[in-house]
Protein backbone atom coordinates (compact mmCIF):
# COMPACT_ATOMS: atom_id res chain seq x y z
CA UNK A 1 0.00 0.00 0.00
CA UNK A 2 1.11 3.84 -0.31
CA UNK A 3 1.12 6.39 2.11
CA UNK A 4 -2.10 7.14 0.65
CA UNK A 5 -4.26 4.32 1.31
CA UNK A 6 -4.30 2.33 -1.95
CA UNK A 7 -2.06 0.00 -4.23
CA UNK A 8 -0.07 1.08 -6.66
CA UNK A 9 -1.01 -0.31 -10.26
CA UNK A 10 1.79 -2.58 -11.59
CA UNK A 11 4.23 -1.41 -14.22
CA UNK A 12 3.05 -2.14 -18.08
CA UNK A 13 5.32 -4.80 -18.76
CA UNK A 14 5.51 -4.48 -22.98
CA UNK A 15 5.82 -8.06 -24.68
CA UNK A 16 4.47 -6.66 -28.41
CA UNK A 17 7.38 -5.98 -30.44
CA UNK A 18 5.83 -3.04 -31.66
CA UNK A 19 5.10 -1.55 -28.72
CA UNK A 20 8.87 -2.13 -27.31
CA UNK A 21 10.08 -0.56 -30.09
CA UNK A 22 7.89 2.77 -29.82
CA UNK A 23 8.60 2.72 -26.33
CA UNK A 24 12.12 2.96 -27.54
CA UNK A 25 12.10 5.62 -30.06
CA UNK A 26 9.17 7.15 -27.62
CA UNK A 27 12.40 7.91 -25.13
CA UNK A 28 14.93 8.52 -27.74
CA UNK A 29 12.51 11.54 -28.98
CA UNK A 30 11.78 13.32 -25.94
CA UNK A 31 15.29 12.41 -24.14
CA UNK A 32 18.02 12.44 -27.07
CA UNK A 33 16.06 15.23 -29.45
CA UNK A 34 14.16 17.05 -26.77
CA UNK A 35 10.95 16.79 -28.55
CA UNK A 36 7.85 18.69 -26.74
CA UNK A 37 5.41 16.10 -26.18
CA UNK A 38 2.72 17.14 -28.85
CA UNK A 39 5.14 16.43 -31.74
CA UNK A 40 6.77 13.07 -29.83
CA UNK A 41 3.45 11.56 -30.15
CA UNK A 42 2.88 12.86 -33.65
CA UNK A 43 6.23 10.77 -34.34
CA UNK A 44 5.12 7.90 -32.70
CA UNK A 45 2.16 7.70 -34.05
CA UNK A 46 3.79 7.60 -37.68
CA UNK A 47 6.25 5.36 -36.46
CA UNK A 48 3.95 2.71 -34.95
CA UNK A 49 2.21 2.73 -38.75
CA UNK A 50 5.90 2.11 -40.45
CA UNK A 51 7.04 -0.58 -37.80
CA UNK A 52 3.26 -2.31 -37.51
CA UNK A 53 3.57 -2.86 -41.54
CA UNK A 54 7.15 -4.23 -40.99
CA UNK A 55 5.47 -6.99 -38.18
CA UNK A 56 6.08 -10.25 -38.57
CA UNK A 57 5.53 -13.20 -36.00
CA UNK A 58 8.78 -13.21 -34.82
CA UNK A 59 9.13 -9.15 -34.48
CA UNK A 60 10.11 -6.28 -36.57
CA UNK A 61 11.84 -6.68 -39.97
CA UNK A 62 13.93 -3.84 -40.45
CA UNK A 63 17.13 -5.24 -42.26
CA UNK A 64 15.20 -5.60 -45.61
CA UNK A 65 13.74 -2.03 -45.69
CA UNK A 66 14.58 -0.09 -48.64
CA UNK A 67 14.05 2.99 -49.88
CA UNK A 68 10.76 1.81 -52.30
CA UNK A 69 8.96 0.33 -49.18
CA UNK A 70 9.97 4.13 -47.69
CA UNK A 71 8.59 5.87 -51.25
CA UNK A 72 5.89 3.81 -51.32
CA UNK A 73 4.85 4.56 -47.38
CA UNK A 74 5.26 8.43 -47.87
CA UNK A 75 2.62 8.12 -50.84
CA UNK A 76 -0.02 5.73 -48.78
CA UNK A 77 0.38 7.74 -45.70
CA UNK A 78 0.52 11.67 -47.21
CA UNK A 79 -2.17 11.14 -49.51
CA UNK A 80 -5.55 13.38 -48.71
CA UNK A 81 -3.54 15.36 -46.07
CA UNK A 82 -2.97 18.63 -46.12
CA UNK A 83 0.61 20.00 -47.28
CA UNK A 84 1.56 21.22 -43.64
CA UNK A 85 0.55 17.48 -42.54
CA UNK A 86 1.99 15.82 -45.18
CA UNK A 87 5.70 17.79 -44.11
CA UNK A 88 5.18 16.75 -40.61
CA UNK A 89 4.63 12.72 -41.52
CA UNK A 90 8.15 13.04 -43.94
CA UNK A 91 9.79 15.09 -41.14
CA UNK A 92 8.78 12.23 -38.79
CA UNK A 93 9.24 9.79 -41.22
CA UNK A 94 13.52 11.04 -41.53
CA UNK A 95 13.67 10.82 -37.80
CA UNK A 96 12.26 7.38 -37.16
CA UNK A 97 14.66 6.16 -40.56
CA UNK A 98 17.66 8.13 -38.55
CA UNK A 99 16.86 6.17 -35.59
CA UNK A 100 16.87 2.74 -36.88
CA UNK A 101 20.42 3.56 -38.50
CA UNK A 102 21.53 5.06 -35.18
CA UNK A 103 20.47 1.91 -33.65
CA UNK A 104 22.04 -1.07 -35.87
CA UNK A 105 18.81 -1.96 -37.31
CA UNK A 106 19.43 -1.13 -40.66
CA UNK A 107 22.74 0.05 -42.61
CA UNK A 108 20.95 2.09 -45.37
CA UNK A 109 21.20 5.95 -44.65
CA UNK A 110 17.26 5.57 -45.95
CA UNK A 111 16.23 9.06 -44.25
CA UNK A 112 17.53 10.06 -47.82
CA UNK A 113 15.10 8.03 -49.78
CA UNK A 114 12.12 10.36 -47.94
CA UNK A 115 11.52 12.66 -50.94
CA UNK A 116 10.31 16.59 -50.09
CA UNK A 117 6.85 17.34 -50.24
CA UNK A 118 6.28 19.90 -53.46
CA UNK A 119 4.33 22.35 -53.07
CA UNK A 120 4.93 26.13 -52.35
CA UNK A 121 8.03 27.28 -50.85
CA UNK A 122 8.44 28.50 -47.41
CA UNK A 123 9.87 31.38 -46.39
CA UNK A 124 10.76 33.51 -43.49
CA UNK A 125 7.29 35.78 -42.60
CA UNK A 126 7.74 39.47 -44.02
CA UNK A 127 8.54 41.50 -41.09
CA UNK A 128 6.37 45.13 -40.41
CA UNK A 129 8.17 48.13 -41.24
CA UNK A 130 9.40 50.59 -37.84
CA UNK A 131 6.49 53.14 -38.62
CA UNK A 132 3.95 50.10 -38.36
CA UNK A 133 6.56 48.62 -35.00
CA UNK A 134 5.97 52.66 -33.85
CA UNK A 135 2.28 52.79 -34.81
CA UNK A 136 1.59 49.59 -32.63
CA UNK A 137 3.51 50.36 -29.41
CA UNK A 138 1.69 54.10 -29.71
CA UNK A 139 -1.61 52.15 -29.51
CA UNK A 140 -1.09 50.38 -26.10
CA UNK A 141 -2.97 52.57 -22.92
CA UNK A 142 0.59 52.44 -21.19
CA UNK A 143 -1.30 54.06 -17.77
CA UNK A 144 -2.78 50.77 -17.22
CA UNK A 145 -1.59 47.24 -15.84
CA UNK A 146 -2.95 45.31 -18.70
CA UNK A 147 -1.49 48.48 -21.54
CA UNK A 148 1.81 47.77 -19.69
CA UNK A 149 1.56 43.98 -20.42
CA UNK A 150 0.57 44.46 -24.01
CA UNK A 151 3.53 47.08 -24.33
CA UNK A 152 6.12 44.44 -22.61
CA UNK A 153 4.50 41.69 -24.83
CA UNK A 154 5.19 43.98 -28.28
CA UNK A 155 8.93 44.90 -27.43
CA UNK A 156 9.94 41.56 -26.92
CA UNK A 157 8.45 40.20 -30.07
CA UNK A 158 9.54 43.24 -31.74
CA UNK A 159 13.26 43.82 -30.41
CA UNK A 160 13.88 39.95 -29.48
CA UNK A 161 11.33 37.99 -32.14
CA UNK A 162 10.62 35.75 -29.64
CA UNK A 163 8.19 33.19 -30.64
CA UNK A 164 4.58 32.99 -29.06
CA UNK A 165 5.20 29.73 -26.76
CA UNK A 166 8.89 31.66 -25.89
CA UNK A 167 7.02 34.44 -24.88
CA UNK A 168 4.66 32.70 -22.96
CA UNK A 169 6.72 30.39 -21.16
CA UNK A 170 8.68 34.03 -19.82
CA UNK A 171 8.44 34.24 -15.66
CA UNK A 172 10.29 37.14 -13.69
CA UNK A 173 12.86 34.32 -12.86
CA UNK A 174 13.90 34.55 -16.50
CA UNK A 175 14.93 38.14 -16.24
CA UNK A 176 18.77 38.77 -14.83
CA UNK A 177 18.14 42.54 -14.51
CA UNK A 178 21.87 43.20 -13.46
CA UNK A 179 22.97 41.27 -16.71
CA UNK A 180 20.51 43.12 -18.57
CA UNK A 181 19.88 39.51 -19.65
CA UNK A 182 16.74 37.25 -20.27
CA UNK A 183 16.58 33.44 -20.08
CA UNK A 184 14.70 32.21 -22.96
CA UNK A 185 13.77 28.61 -22.88
CA UNK A 186 12.95 27.59 -27.14
CA UNK A 187 12.28 24.87 -28.59
CA UNK A 188 13.45 21.10 -27.99
CA UNK A 189 14.60 22.72 -24.36
CA UNK A 190 17.19 24.75 -25.84
CA UNK A 191 17.94 27.84 -23.45
CA UNK A 192 19.35 30.82 -24.67
CA UNK A 193 20.38 34.14 -23.12
CA UNK A 194 19.42 37.75 -24.95
CA UNK A 195 19.79 41.08 -24.08
CA UNK A 196 17.27 42.92 -22.18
Amino acid sequence: LSQEGYNEPPPVILTDPVDLFIDGFHTYLRTERGLVEGTAHFYVNIARLFASERATGNGIEWANVCAKDVTNFVTRVCRGRSLSSARAVVSALRCLLRFLQLEGLTELALDHAVLSVAGSSSSLPRGISSAEVTALLEATDRQSPLGCRDYAILVLLCRLGLRGGELIGLTLDDIDWRAGEIVVAGKGGRRDRLPV
